[in-house]
């Protein structure tokens, strides 16, 4: 049999649907403190089981025939499969078994693999292959110890193939090695050869949830992700791509990866390496600064502004049992992510990337997205301008209208990158997502924000891209009051309140949840890649060893005692230095009994004082209207339910207040609200207790369907009111 064909063989035996049931083995995956004794059974009767332990996929013709119990005392991959007496097999399975010290002992030379990667894109030569983790750091008891750790911090992906798949220098389609060529855009990576190329793999994932381990093992594709960081000069460590295909094995991989509000079932998952601000970029002011954490931060804070963003989170990569490095999964922006997390069908939704100079859509057209640009270069019509966001001037819906534009995730969006000072956008690096006929218009996506969080001065509020949100952005603040006003207000309160997203402790928050997770597990990718401009490919200039104590840990003292403390700041003054802010600047405060209300929403007495203060002219609602109001044309007025402040007043029923300071008809300063609940205390003390029912009471005791919060003692009697 030729090459051609056993490839071929093994190919088909992986993925082919069969009802012969896949092996069993008597251990899981995971990582192991001692050798053991491993069983592979088989739950259709008359099979004879076939292993292999060098990743190679198992076929009747190659591996071994298992008879007896297989001892397992290293780091080990083990591959499956089933096969009756027809010849019909079993899809294979694959366990990966780690045993740590062997992870610390990982050399440079692995049996069967190259000593030299991919070409190289942009300089002569080709890649230089690194495997090891490194002797100088393992070798000290204490580190080796502390990287022990590290690697136990983390869950585990597991990528398994035939290692050709990966490593092979044979230029051919179907058999050379992704991670030799590497493909991508050839105006950034050389020739692209590779573009596209899918290998069959098994992945694997564990984690440790409470005291059990969770995870699955999956059939799938992978293929090289990403664009200039497929360039091997320009980092050694290359980010995958799963996908799920019916051809290779299960439609969706079903497991919450994300946790328990995230998503239950993938079509594709992005296995990020990083790449800007890392050790291994290409150029040594981003290896400096690295911090492995931005990307994941700015995902994660766009979810806490309340919009819609990519789950994400760390993991340790493993290729064929030898230790990748950390890793970062996350979501795939397309069609099936917007399904999964926002109804409907696939084939409804835009999902419109922009990069090398155009618009690009990873599924639909680009038809709405242009129509969404087209009223933004004419939004000083207000009619225009409300039709993006599917209302007639007076602000009723339209009937025949699709809504193209979401205003606040789009501000919102703004100003996260704003506030990141991300310096790798909007020419790339963001996706916008529309289904078609929604009541809700297109969406916001940050992506491979690896460049925000840099230095606590950046500005880029001058940045205007063509087609891209700054584009959009500069004309809708230059044309639409409305818009203008809206910008300001969630501005305000994402910056200025004391509950803002963007207020230093809220933004830093986030960044630490995310730093904690990887605070052990970075002295392993030291270990794995912290030597390599050193003493690998030093590209243009010599880089450092790059460990945790001498690297990392000063990057994070800058973000707590620097970026975070004045970043809030800076920005609000940028904006303001850049026009993009009323002339009006003040901004009420609501007082109670003379006490400044901080919080949005509180509990009060209608016994209670409430005030406002601050500018001269304050005009106010308590039905939660705007005090202001925009006529058929654009230009705002006075809303008919605004009062004027004219002195302390009192809550009697439940109510929303937002004001704002006049200083002239058209001049307005930002929005104050805050949301109040009157409790009538009249016989009622409060008590500490866990609510237990679903019942509501007045103050009688009689059950009603409007609740007050809390649990009270009432003519000496419990009264739930949930």
């Amino acid at each position: 049999m030729n090459r051609f064909c056993l490839y071929i063989l093994l190919l088909f035996a992986t993925v082919s649907a069969s009802a012969i049931e896949v092996p069993t083995f008597s251990e899981t995956h995971g990582y192991k403190n001692s050798p053991f004794s491993l069983e592979i059974s088989s739950a259709t009767d008359g099979c004879s089981i076939y292993y292999t332990l060098d990743c190679t996929t198992p076929s009747a013709t190659n591996g071994t025939l298992y008879t007896k119990p297989i001892q397992i005392d290293k780091t080990s991959v083990l591959r499956a499969i089933a096969i009756d007496s027809t010849g019909e097999a079993s899809a294979t399975t694959s366990a990966t078994y780690i045993f740590v010290d062997d992870v610390l002992k990982q050399n440079n030379h692995p049996a069967g693999y190259p000593s030299e990667w991919g070409p190289y894109a942009s300089i002569p030569g080709t890649a230089k292959a690194d495997y090891e983790m490194d002797p100088e750091m393992t070798a000290s008891k204490a580190t080796a110890r502390i990287i022990r750790s590290g690697l136990l911090s983390l869950p585990v992906l597991s990528i398994v193939t035939e290692p050709g798949f990966l490593f092979s220098h044979e230029q051919d389609e179907e058999r050379g090695g992704i991670y030799i060529y590497t493909g991508g855009d050839a105006s950034s990576t050389g020739n692209g050869y590779g573009d596209g190329w899918l290998r069959a793999a098994s992945v694997e994932f564990w984690e440790e949830i409470g005291d059990s381990l969770k995870g699955f093992q999956v059939n799938c594709a992978i293929k090289i992700h990403g664009n200039a960081s497929r360039q091997a000069e320009k980092t050694p460590k290359h980010s995958f791509r799963m996908k799920m295909k019916s051809s290779y094995g299960p439609k969706k991989l079903k497991y919450k990866l994300f946790g328990e509000d995230g998503g239950k079932k993938f079509d594709q998952i992005v296995i990020r390496a990083g790449f800007g601000n890392t050790w291994l970029h290409w150029l040594t002011g981003q290896q400096k600064q690295a911090m492995y954490t931005r990307d994941a931060w700015a995902k994660r804070m766009m979810a806490k502004m309340g919009h819609l963003s990519t789950g994400t989170r760390f993991a340790h990569l493993y290729l064929n049992g030898m230790y990748w490095g950390l890793y970062n999964p996350t979501e795939r922006i397309d069609a099936d992510f917007c399904e999964l997390h926002l109804g409907g069908q696939a084939e409804e939704y835009d999902v419109v990337r922009f990069d090398n100079g155009q618009l690009n859509c990873v599924d639909g057209t680009v038809d709405d997205y242009n129509r969404l640009v087209e009223g933004a270069r004419s939004s000083e019509d207000y009619a225009t301008y409300q039709a993006l966001r599917g209302l007639d001037v007076s602000g009723q819906p339209l009937e025949t209208s699709d809504v193209l534009f979401d205003a606040d995730n789009f501000i919102d969006f703004m100003l996260l990158n704003y506030y990141g000072g991300n310096g790798d956008w909007d020419h790339h690096n963001w996706a916008a997502v529309h289904r078609h006929g929604a009541e809700e218009g297109f969406r916001w996506l940050p992506w491979d924000s690896e460049l925000v969080l840099q230095g606590v001065k950046d500005n880029i509020l001058d940045v205007r891209n063509r087609l891209c949100p700054t584009y959009i952005f500069k004309k809708l603040m230059e044309k639409s009051i409305p818009f203008r006003m809206n910008f300001v207000d969630r501005a305000y309160r994402a910056l200025c309140e004391p509950f803002g997203v963007l207020q230093p402790d809220s933004a830093q928050s986030v960044w630490e949840v995310l730093t904690d997770d990887i605070d052990e597990a970075i002295w392993a990718e030291s270990a794995r890649w912290g030597d390599y401009r050193r003493d690998v490919h030093q590209y243009s200039a010599k880089g450092s060893l790059y460990t945790k104590t001498s690297h990392f840990d000063p990057q994070c003292d800058y973000m707590r005692n620097t970026y975070f403390p004045q970043r809030t700041a800076i920005v609000l003054k940028q904006l303001q230095d850049a026009g993009f802010w009323t002339t009006t600047k003040e901004v009420p405060v609501l007082k109670i009994d003379d006490e400044s209300l901080t919080v949005y929403s509180a509990l009060v007495e209608p016994s209670q004082t409430l005030t406002l203060k601050g500018g001269s002219a304050i005009y106010y609602t308590t039905d939660g209207s705007d005090p202001i109001k925009f006529t058929s044309t654009g230009k705002i007025t006075q809303n008919n339910t605004a009062i004027r402040y004219m002195g302390a007043f009192s809550a009697t029923e439940d109510c929303t207040i937002k004001a704002r300071v006049r200083t002239s008809s058209t001049e307005w300063g930002p929005l104050l609200e805050r949301k109040l609940t009157v409790r009538n205390t009249a016989g009622i003390t409060p008590i500490s207790a866990t609510k237990q029912d679903d019942r509501y009471y007045d103050l009688t005791g009689r059950r009603v369907m409007h609740p007050k919060a809390g649990i009270y003692i009432h003519n000496g009697k419990k009264v739930i009111i949930k």
